[in-house]
């Protein structure tokens, strides 16, 4: 009887060890999903900054080309 006990509470021991881990396991997932959700974030960010750079870049040309145009029809 007392060895069935014993066997038991081992049983039930190992179970919470088994769920602790799977707690763990998913909580360590959870992490990892928020650190590429992050991750992509920063990437969006980054070609958002780099698209406006382009558009800057952009308009800083036409201007460029509409100083030249201007100077061109002075002459």
């Amino acid at each position: 009887m007392r060895l069935l006990l014993l066997l038991l509470l081992l049983l039930l021991l190992l179970l919470l060890l088994l769920l602790l881990l799977l707690l763990l396991l998913l909580l360590l997932l959870l992490l990892l999903l928020l650190l590429l959700l992050l991750l992509l974030l920063l990437l969006l960010l980054l070609l958002l900054l780099l698209l406006l750079l382009l558009l800057l870049l952009l308009l800083l040309l036409l201007l460029l080309l509409l100083l030249l145009l201007l100077l061109c029809q002075d002459v």
